[in-house]
């Protein structure tokens, strides 16, 4: 079942990566690294693209979701729970222009 382009290319390796990441949190010197990496890259999507907060703020949840689906595997089902199925519809729904 196809979700979206950027879910059905994420890599596993990425996903992995992510969960190593959250799972090293506990650490103030990672946390601290992560937190500024992730202010980086939203103050330069925010700079970069001009949109308004809340389009903003959508565009990095749904880049968290996609994070999560991703690990979870949910878009390699070929028949997916039937939460997972509505979960992955509804975010085919969603305008990225909002």
């Amino acid at each position: 079942m196809g979700f979206c382009p950027v879910v059905d290319g994420l890599q596993k390796n990425y996903c992995e990566l992510s969960w190593t990441i959250a799972a090293a949190l506990d650490d103030p010197d990672v946390r601290l690294a992560v937190r500024e990496g992730y202010g980086d890259l939203y103050t330069y999507v925010e700079r970069v693209s001009g949109v308004p907060a809340p389009r903003l703020a959508r565009f990095f949840a749904m880049g968290m979701l996609f994070n999560v689906v991703g690990a979870m595997g949910l878009h390699e089902e070929e028949e997916p729970e039937p939460w997972a199925a509505r979960l992955m519809a509804g975010c085919k729904d969603i305008d990225p222009a909002e």
